[in-house]
């Protein structure tokens, strides 16, 4: 009977059209008399011209025709009374489908009538006639022609029909007609006959009483069924009413008469409720949860054998087979059981005993403790033999398996097993033991140290250590004992190589635990060198002779974490040394200085990080920490304080980094280590100086907040309350008497000079927009200068101080870019006479500026075109031999002045002399790769490099000599160059492109200007590689992060070959030609996929995960078997540093580099063999260029 509800789709259709009302009244509709010669069919199809008795007549013919087989009573069995009750209420043997195609209001005429035939959803159609008058009631009919909706899985055929007789506010009386009504829905459906319905509302009680009457066949597949029942339903929430009566005949049985009587609303749930079948033969009785089949066997009125269910859905469900029958004397009902579960799930290992709790169980008609309760163990799916209590022995299971258990309960007829739960082993984490490892070890040493694995998941104390990972060289005896005989050759002064341990009983080598040693050598420091930079804060840049040349340089900083020497030779500044390695994770440079440590007359370099102090006390050797803190260091001065002609250094440590609310000066001596004399503790501040300002012999200590202490005792000697300015303070001899007088200044303020002796204010003058400030001797006089920097688009002016405290204006130079940063002065280019310097260009978006000045008494005059263009970041392309014995390394760098202009050439030589070309192409869609060739073998060095014009992509073939154009290839809007390779790709001895053009990887002959192939991604293309395989190119494309796809190059197309869906924004074949298998870097980039591929297709051969991010990846050209990547840092999900490490194609890392400056872009990263065997890299980042050897 729930194919009574099944239908309201179709009533909702005639509640609908009963909506929609017509234009009029027609005494005819629903009269009519049928002629003779009109079939059933005709007449439900033309439902307007009929009355109802005939429309019943027709469509109850219809479903006497359409029923076949038996019609006699069945009898009862419990497959026979399963088969009823799903035809009544299950909706996978019988559902009505949705007939309620189309919204027709807007096609009914003013009369009410409609004639049209309209589109379904999916395919076909539907004819409507019929029409109604203006209370709604009127004949519709349907005529369905393969007629397919939304909400229908099949495509509908046949005639419909409905009658509306009644609407009111209160009632609603329709009947619904069918005739051969078909479809195929896994097998061929086809339904005629009729459903009434009435419902009533009552408003003064609110129920609504719904009564509808069915009469219709169906043949279902080979079988045929006849319903002719009716429904009563009332929904009184005090005493709701259920009544079923009615007979379900079944072509291969004959026909059951079925009742209900209940108070359960919830079909097929009748919970309390009794399905009588043929007058009691049998019933189904709906108990808590359970149901209960009985049947009288032996027809003396009286049920005598039955079965329990524990669901109506089991009673449906459980096969014939299963449905033996028993004596209601001996049956009981199933116990009721739910699943065991586990107190503390957290943490439960092979090693432990698990403990399963019982679940709840109950059984309605035998006592608790007649039950019997046991468990079922299962490991991946198999029951566990002999063992059935709630405890599973420790060592049953090993981690890589699957855990069940359920819960098992019996009576003395019946046994339930609960759903089982599962239970999650966790691998007891190994132990392993490193120790005995040198403190030091060096390159070349022979070394042992103990190595010792434990594992609480295997009984026993055994040693089960085995190495799966280590350097060459590396054993391990069966005594733990680890031997290695480390390198000789490593590419740095220190490199971290890495072992692995695994448990020698686990057949997959999986490495339980990581361990790493340091090794040091004596290695130069990689040659790195950057474009021209200038420090973003002040205190930051020194002219000194650094390296004991004779000469003078500028120590300089990014105060990012780049520190270098410059100098200044005919007019150009070139890049003399800089620091390759980062220094601090993620801490910036706060100051550099120049501290002669060791008073040697050489100053080293001392480097003031956020936390800690680096001292470089050798050009050529690592920094080393002199100082750390845990709080934060601020400013920094070196002054001698004890007028022993020796420097001290005086800084600052501070509780926050901003905002300090405990602020500590220290003063320390110089030396292998720093040494502290005096500390104080202070109120906070911006800036501070050091000099004698008073008449003592003592130094003080001079901040911009109005303090003075003696740097002797620590002492406060003066207290300005107004402050000496609100950012900026230095100290000079300003009127010659020997001792010197304050100088404040505010960033949009006045600047202000003060005599500490007489504790006054000695003159003022009016600025504004101040950046730095600082008093120099200008003249080699008596009398100090001061030199006020501005900020934005302003000057720097010195002042001298007259006879009368006033300050007079010496000289004014403009900035020359925005803003300044870091004043300095000394004799940078080593003509006798010093220059004034600064930074520039640094409170704007666009270049930075390194500016020179030379000045006199009578004015100062900025030099000239001393910095070239910034050099925004750089691109490995390659070495090359520029002309005949010139071989440089080439690197592309995208953009220059702060993204501001084009691409540009730089080269580098094993010197460290960097060469920068003119701008190439506006390169305005960042395209970052390019690649060194000999394309025509004429001895000079070439590039394929990206020529984009504004958005226009090209591509082009450019002699490195003189920066001419060889060969170009013109795009548009749509084209942006990726990568590029330079390979010979028809083995005519010339080398031809092949590179990335937007969605198309094109392969071109330059030398005979030739396109060779081309093929397109319909994905896009994020990377690609090529390597020959038995003399075929093929090639692996990385479609849009969504797939790799394999192409092979056939005579002149491209030839598509096997696919595999990865996420792979890089992709590189390994182990050198003919090698069938590649890696990706996986989706989130700290991940490597290895994939091979053969001619069945592509297959995943493993899975790598790291704690590091794979920025870019090429093959090891010395250990082909190992793979060259470069990293972000471990501790830093998007790191600004980079790490070289080498992998081996199983997954373990072999050795790891230093920290280096920069962050890596893909396609940045270039290695050779050399001619003695060892590996050469070249390498690209943010920060600089590297070669390393």
């Amino acid at each position: 009977m729930n194919n009574v509800v099944r239908v309201f789709s179709l009533s909702a259709l005639a509640l609908a059209v009963s909506a929609c009302g017509g234009g009029g009244s027609d005494s005819s509709s629903g009269g009519g008399t049928q002629t003779p010669s009109k079939t059933p069919v005709q007449i439900i199809s033309d439902a307007q011209s009929h009355s109802k008795a005939q429309l019943t007549t027709a469509a109850k013919t219809q479903a006497n025709t359409l029923y076949s087989g038996e019609s006699g009573k069945a009898e009862i069995d419990i497959a026979l009374a399963q088969h009823v009750y799903s035809v009544l209420f299950d909706d996978n043997i019988l559902t009505v489908p949705d007939i309620g195609e189309h919204d027709i209001e807007n096609e009914l005429g003013s009369d009410g009538s409609i004639n049209s035939t309209l589109q379904c959803d999916e395919s076909g159609t539907v004819k409507y006639t019929g029409k109604f008058d203006d209370n709604g009631t009127g004949k519709l009919s349907m005529d369905f022609s393969d007629c397919q909706s939304y909400y229908n899985s099949f495509a509908l055929s046949g005639v419909a029909a409905v009658s509306i007789d009644v609407v009111t506010d209160s009632k609603m009386e329709y009947t619904l007609y069918f005739s051969n009504l078909n479809w195929e829905d896994d097998v061929p459906v086809s339904m005629s006959g009729l459903i009434t319905f009435s419902d009533s509302f009552s408003m003064q009680t609110g129920v609504t009483t719904s009564v509808s009457e069915q009469y219709v066949s169906a043949t279902i597949g080979d079988e045929s069924y006849l319903i002719d029942a009716s429904m009563t339903t009332k929904d009184d929430w005090e005493s709701p009413e259920l009544r079923i009566e009615g007979r379900v005949s079944v072509g291969s049985e004959g026909y059951v008469d079925v009742s209900l009587d209940t108070d359960e609303l919830d079909m097929p749930y009748f919970y309390g409720s009794t399905v009588v079948y043929n007058d009691g033969e049998a019933q189904l009785k709906f108990l808590q949860g359970m149901v209960m089949y009985t049947q009288d066997l032996d027809n003396d009125g009286e049920a005598d054998a039955g079965k329990y269910f524990e669901s109506v859905y089991g009673f449906v469900t459980t096969p014939v087979s299963d449905t033996d029958l028993y004596n209601l004397a001996e049956i009981s009902l199933t116990p009721y059981v739910e699943s065991p579960y586990l107190q503390n799930s957290e943490g439960l290992s092979v090693a432990q005993e698990i403990v399963v709790l019982p679940g709840n169980y109950y059984d309605l008609d035998t006592p608790d403790e007649d039950l019997t309760v046991s468990y079922n163990w299962y490991l991946n799916g198999r029951l566990l033999e002999g063992v059935h209590g709630n405890t599973l022995p420790a060592y049953s299971v090993t981690v890589d398996q699957w855990i069940e258990v359920s819960m098992v309960v019996s009576d003395s007829i019946n046994t339930v097993e609960s759903y089982p739960i599962s239970i999650f082993v966790e691998d007891t984490p190994a132990v392993v033991t490193v120790s005995n490892v040198p403190e030091n070890v060096r390159a070349g040493d022979t070394i042992t140290f103990s190595l010792s694995l434990t594992d609480a998941d295997v009984p026993g104390n055994e040693n089960l250590a085995a190495l799966a990972s280590a350097p060459e060289g590396a054993t391990l005896a069966s005594n733990g004992t680890v031997t290695w005989v480390v390198p000789d050759n490593q590419l740095f002064s220190q490199m971290v190589y890495t072992f692995g341990v695994s448990n020698s009983q686990n057949p997959n080598n999986t490495i339980e635990e990581y361990f790493d040693v340091t090794v040091s050598a004596d290695e130069a420091q990689p040659l790195f060198r950057s474009g021209m930079e200038v420090p973003h804060r002040n205190n930051s840049q020194w002219v000194a002779d650094f390296d004991g040349d004779g000469s003078n340089e500028l120590l300089g900083t990014d105060n990012g974490s780049r520190v270098f020497l410059l100098t200044l030779v005919d007019g150009k500044y070139q890049q003399k040394w800089a620091y390759p390695y980062a220094l601090s994770d993620e801490q910036n440079i706060q100051q550099v200085l120049p501290a002669d440590m060791d008073q040697d007359g050489t100053p080293e370099i001392l480097v003031i990080t956020e936390k800690t102090f680096w001292l470089i006390d050798d050009l050529t050797k690592d920094a080393r920490v002199l100082l750390e803190t845990d709080d934060y260091f601020s400013e920094a001065l070196l002054a001698d304080t004890d007028n022993d002609g020796v420097n001290e250094l005086i800084y600052s440590v501070k509780n926050a980094n901003y905002d300090a609310s405990e602020t500590t000066i220290f003063v320390s001596e110089l030396g292998s280590e720093l040494v502290t004399t005096l500390s104080f503790s202070t109120n906070n501040f911006q800036t501070i100086a050091a000099g004698n300002v008073d008449a003592d012999s003592s130094m003080e200590l001079i901040m911009n907040t109005g303090l003075v202490y003696d740097l002797t005792t620590g002492a406060n000697e003066w207290f300005f309350g107004s402050g000496f300015g609100s950012s900026f303070v230095t100290v000079g001899d300003l009127n010659g008497n020997g001792i010197d007088e304050i100088i404040g200044a505010g960033a949009w303020d006045a600047l202000y000079v003060y005599s500490a002796v007489d504790k006054s204010q000695l003159a003022s003058l009016s600025l504004d927009d101040t950046c730095d400030m600082h008093a120099y001797n200008l003249y080699d006089d008596a009398t100090d200068e001061i030199v006020v920097s501005d900020c934005q688009w302003g000057n720097v002016t010195a002042y001298s101080l007259n006879g009368s405290n006033q300050l007079d204006t010496v000289w004014q130079v403009g900035l020359q870019d925005h803003g300044s940063s870091s004043l300095t002065m000394g004799d940078i280019d080593n003509d006798g006479s010093a220059e004034i310097l600064w930074g520039s260009g640094t409170s704007s978006s666009g270049a930075d500026r390194l500016i020179t000045a030379d000045y006199t008494a009578g004015g100062a005059t900025v030099k000239e075109n001393t910095t070239g263009v910034q050099l925004d970041h750089f691109y490995a392309a390659g070495w090359s031999e520029i002309t005949s014995g010139d071989e440089r390394a080439v690197f592309f760098v995208p953009s220059t002045e702060s993204g501001y202009d084009g691409s540009v050439i730089v080269t580098l030589t094993g010197d460290g002399t960097i060469t920068v070309g003119e701008e190439l192409s506006t390169n305005w869609d960042h395209s970052t790769q390019a690649v060194t060739t000999d394309f025509n073998n004429d001895g000079a060095g070439d590039i394929f490099l990206p020529l984009t014009s504004l958005y226009d992509g090209a591509f082009g073939a450019v002699q490195l000599s003189d920066m001419s154009v060889q060969y170009s290839v013109d795009g548009d809007y749509d084209s942006t160059i990726g990568k590029i390779m330079a390979i010979d790709v028809n083995g005519d001895g010339y080398e031809d492109a092949v590179y990335q053009d937007g969605s198309a990887i094109k392969v071109v002959d330059i030398q005979n200007q030739l396109l060779v192939a081309s093929y397109t991604s319909p994905q896009g293309v994020s990377d690609f590689d090529v390597v020959f395989i038995d003399d075929v190119l093929n090639l692996v494309v990385t479609s849009g992060y969504q797939k790799v796809q394999l192409l092979t190059l056939g005579s002149n197309a491209f030839i598509t070959g096997s696919s595999y869906d990865i996420e792979c924004p890089q992709v590189l074949f390994t182990g050198g030609e003919n090698s069938r298998q590649f890696v990706c870097s996986g989706g989130n980039d700290e991940e490597m996929n290895m994939l091979a591929f053969s001619d069945s297709g592509v297959e995943l051969v493993a899975e790598y995960n790291f704690p590091f991010e794979i920025t870019g990846m090429i093959v090891d050209p010395v250990t082909t078997s190992n793979i060259l990547v470069v990293t972000g840092d471990d501790s830093s999900w998007y790191s600004s540093h980079s790490v070289l490490r080498s992998i081996a194609t199983n997954g373990n890392i072999v050795w790891s580099g230093p920290k280096l400056n920069g962050r890596a872009g893909k396609g940045a990263l270039r290695a050779r063999r050399s001619e003695s065997g060892d590996l050469e890299v070249m390498l690209g980042t943010s920060a600089g260029m590297y070669l390393i050897h």
